[in-house]
């Protein structure tokens, strides 16, 4: 009986012993698992149970990783099950582990061992996941370096501060190898261009393909000839500042090479072909018998004098008119049209053959337009009408050659499919259809509309026509009819100026007029009712007795044939004002009435 009882009571003590020992592995399993997680049998995954249940897992393969200083490796972290609202934020610190013992967490080793999340934090309710990139410094010591995993959470409206949740051990097995120095290349782009004289262009010289240099690269650069000055005189490139702007600006005719020398390296030459380009402006100049020819800077809007400034033109030129390549000149006193053609690489004016046309007498205006060319003859009281020959912009009147206008023609616009003519000396416009297949014009039955005293300009613009009226100091407004082209007043019919007008531009929106009081006046053009209004700073000065105005290209330029010079001026597109530019002038030749801009303006 004794016996049992004590083989009895060994069993039942062996019990407990066994009980305890499950329990006690049972513990250290869900401690090392992260406090209430599950690891699963021979994983070294890490499973951290959060308190709404949900799960922060990272793989087994992520859990110890092999890397080479100065790359990177990556693995993921993923958060799933549980109630939704749950929000972690992930971060880590880095030790050092060491044969016999563990460091405390070192700062320095943060910098050498960085952990990125992408993204930082995940939320819970369904499944999320973040990449996690370790990125090892160049030059870090080979060891073992623990990265000790934490989050922190925000559950239930109760943040908790941040829990490790597990460890990422890493083994920095040595150095990335220092790359092989490779000079790379250095290369201009682009590598060529065309330039307009006056004008800069910048090219990159670039670096490309250099690994391991030792030392920047210095790069001397040189024009080879004197048509181009090329800035800077050096440029340094390295691997981490690979690119140069190298500015050229263009200062005569010609090819030009820029160099690029550099220790090692063979550069190609960066080449421009320099020219003068438009737009240009073009001067009659009555007193001189000549033709002023200018470039238009376009960075400026400066009038530059062409290598040639002016070209030879017997006749008394008074008028000038630039259309499709070809320049037209009418010579108020031989009763003649000289005919040039625009030179498109330098902008000069050279004669036709045969070089001029005889015309009525007295030529005071024309216009080009639709392949035919209309002369007014202010003494003769007509238009001749021409023909133009798109391919050698030779002009040849048409039969008839003539039609009859009112006293004293001084202007004339073609809008349309119509033609309108100032009659000075009968205060009226003579309106025209035009035979668009033969060029011819054709009065109307009512062939004339009064306007004030004196009209000496006429514009047609946007659905509107508009007469300066010098013998009365007003300009006189009227609507086209779109289908009859007949003109009709508006209300009110006129708008006063506060010199004698003359020459007048409409464009963008507002309208310029030259006074005799040397200054342009300024209106703004309502494009519902075609009416003008004085801007609120309603003139700008201009030189000595102005002539004529021309609007081309953001600018505009005032003949001011009383001190020989032109004014020039920058236009606002947004509210139409004039200001002078820096030079404000540019001298021009003796007794100049007409001015033109090419290829456009007004």
């Amino acid at each position: 009986m004794e016996n049992r009882q004590t083989t009895f009571s060994v069993i039942l003590f062996m019990k407990k012993i066994i009980t305890f020992i499950s329990m006690f592995l049972f513990t250290l399993i869900i401690t090392a698992c992260g406090g209430g997680g599950s690891c699963g049998a021979g994983s070294n995954a890490i499973n951290y149970v959060l308190p709404n249940g949900s799960t922060l897992s990272v793989p087994a393969g992520g859990t110890s990783m092999s890397i080479i200083a100065g790359e990177s490796v990556s693995t993921s972290i993923t958060i799933s099950g549980g109630s939704a609202g749950l929000d972690v934020l992930l971060s880590s610190s880095v030790k050092q582990s060491m044969a016999g013992s563990k460091q405390s967490v070192n700062t320095a080793l943060e910098s050498q061992i960085a952990v990125k999340f992408d993204p930082q934090s995940l939320t819970s309710g369904g499944t999320s996941s973040s990449k996690i990139t370790v990125v090892v410094a160049t030059a870090t010591p080979a060891g073992t370096y623990l990265v000790n995993l934490k989050a922190s959470y925000v559950y239930q409206g109760k943040p908790a501060v941040a829990t490790e949740i597990g460890t990422i051990t890493i083994v920095v097995t040595g150095d990335t190898p220092p790359p092989t120095p490779v000079p790379g290349t250095i290369a201009f782009s682009p590598e060529s261009t065309t330039m307009a004289i006056g004008e800069s262009f910048t090219t990159v010289l670039t670096l490309s393909g250099a690994q391991g240099l030792t030392s920047d690269v210095v790069v001397t650069l040189s024009s080879s000839s004197e048509s181009a000055i090329v800035s800077p005189a050096t440029c340094t490139l390295s691997i981490a500042a690979n690119t140069c702007n190298v500015v050229v600006t263009a200062e005569s005719i010609g090819s030009v090479s820029i160099n690029a020398t550099a220790a090692g390296y063979t550069i190609g030459a960066f080449t421009s072909n320099n020219i003068v380009v438009g737009p240009f402006v073009y001067v009659a100049n009555y007193n001189d018998n000549t033709i002023s020819m200018y470039r238009v800077k376009s960075s400026t809007g400066e009038l530059i004098a062409l290598s040639t400034p002016t070209v030879a033109n017997e006749g008394g030129p008074r008028l000038i008119v630039v259309s499709g390549g070809y320049a037209y000149v009418a010579n108020y006193i031989d009763k003649t049209i000289s005919m040039y053609r625009v030179e498109s690489s330098t902008g000069e004016l050279v004669a036709l053959s045969p070089a001029r046309i005889a015309t009525g007498a007295g030529p005071l205006s024309m216009v080009v337009s639709g392949g035919y060319a209309y002369v007014g003859s202010v003494s003769g009281n007509t238009i001749s009408m021409y023909s133009v020959n798109s391919s050698t912009g030779e002009l040849t009147a048409l039969s008839p050659a003539t039609v009859a206008t009112g006293r004293m023609p001084t202007s004339i616009a073609v809008s349309n499919g119509y033609a309108y003519v100032t009659d000075y000396a009968d205060d009226a416009i003579s309106m025209y259809s035009v035979d668009s297949s033969t060029g011819e014009l054709t009065a109307f039955s009512t062939s004339t509309v009064a306007t004030g005293a004196g009209p000496v300009s006429i514009v047609v613009s946007g659905g509107y026509a508009y007469t300066t009226n010098a013998g009365e100091n007003t300009i006189s407004m009227f609507r086209v009819n779109p289908s009859t082209g007949g003109l009709i007043d508006l209300y009110p019919s006129t708008v006063g100026t506060e010199g004698t007008p003359s020459s007048m531009v409409v464009s963008g929106g507002y309208a310029y007029v030259i006074q005799d009081n040397n200054t342009i006046l300024m209106y703004s053009v309502n494009s519902s009712t075609g009416v003008l209004t004085t801007l609120s700073t309603a003139t700008v000065a201009t030189g000595s007795s102005p002539s004529s105005i021309v609007v081309g290209g953001g600018y505009a330029y005032v003949i001011n044939s009383g001190d020989k010079t032109i004014s020039m001026y920058s236009v606002n597109s947004s509210t139409g004002a004039l200001t002078a530019l820096s030079p404000a002038t540019v001298a021009t030749g003796a007794g100049s009435y007409s001015i033109a801009f090419y290829p456009s303006g007004s």
